[in-house]
């Protein structure tokens, strides 16, 4: 079973979508659903006129990102890293899924899915990737990983691999592009070949979400329930959220186990992003 979620050059180029599944994909992400490769795909397509849809925003850290990517394709090592550290809802997982979705034609791409397998099982089918096509046709893996613990026994699985399968590239055969969630950072530390992203967008981003906005506006007729995408777009406003929140609390009871069960897990993960209980825990706490 492969670990990676290969991302090919041509994605989509060859399928017939209708409008109907690319809204519903639109709607999906403004309404805090993870990106798809289709948003990307559908944000590039022509349409009346001979323009493009405005459906994304290229944060500020894009170009330091791509910048840094492309820095390591000139060091020739054969495993290198660049770092996206980025605080939770700042968007972080859709600006790297744009990275790779913009480097998906010239470098071979991938997403690892499942981050518990063997560091050796992951390293093969990374050396595999890059071989594909035989040797005058190697080319570098741009590899996503999101909040892997352990990324040195992976660097260091793929380096033996490298030697035990004797190969000599003048390439990098990976770089890993590494997600790491940061609760706490609130300005950005310079260090090399990391890049930050925080929740306060800039002046141009502002103008860049406020264009958006006005574009959704125009587009959906359900645009006042796109919350994620109005929390970032009126910069995490604490007002524009406290209404949100009062919103879709209106009417439910309090003392309902399940709400209640919904506040300890809502409490979690305000200090530990992705946090969860087992279901048989929750189960049990709502009884029959």
């Amino acid at each position: 079973m492969s670990c990676l979620e290969v991302l090919s050059a041509n994605k989509y180029e060859a399928c017939d979508i209708n409008q109907r599944t690319i809204t519903e994909a639109e709607v999906y992400f403004y309404r805090g659903g993870q990106v798809e490769w289709l948003n990307f795909f559908s944000a590039e397509r022509i349409g009346p006129g001979g323009t493009t849809q405005p459906s994304f925003i290229k944060r500020d850290g894009y170009k330091g990102l791509t910048d840094s990517i492309n820095a390591q394709l000139g060091r020739c090592r054969s495993v290198a890293t660049v770092h996206l550290d980025h605080q939770p809802g700042s968007g972080g997982t859709t600006l790297a899924r744009q990275v790779l979705w913009d480097f998906r034609k010239t470098l071979r791409c991938a997403v690892l899915k499942d981050s518990t397998m063997e560091a050796s099982d992951i390293a093969t089918q990374v050396i595999n990737l890059f071989t594909t096509e035989g040797e005058g046709k190697w080319n570098t893996v741009l590899l996503l990983v999101d909040n892997l613990p352990k990324f040195d026994k992976l660097q260091k699985s793929i380096l033996q691999q490298i030697v035990t399968r004797a190969l000599s590239p003048k390439i990098p055969v990976m770089i890993a592009l590494i997600c790491t969630r940061k609760v706490n950072q609130k300005v950005q530390t310079p260090i090399k070949d990391h890049i930050f992203l925080g929740t306060k967008l800039s002046k141009e981003e502002e103008d860049a979400f406020n264009q958006l906005h006005a574009h959704i506006k125009r587009t959906h007729l359900r645009y006042k329930s796109f919350y994620a995408f109005n929390v970032m777009q009126t910069n995490f406003k604490k007002e524009y959220i406290r209404g949100v929140v009062e919103k879709i609390l209106k009417g439910v009871q309090s003392n309902e186990r399940n709400t209640q069960l919904l506040s300890f897990l809502a409490l979690m993960n305000s200090y530990l992003h992705g946090s969860s209980l087992l279901e048989s825990n929750c189960m049990k706490f709502l009884g029959p």
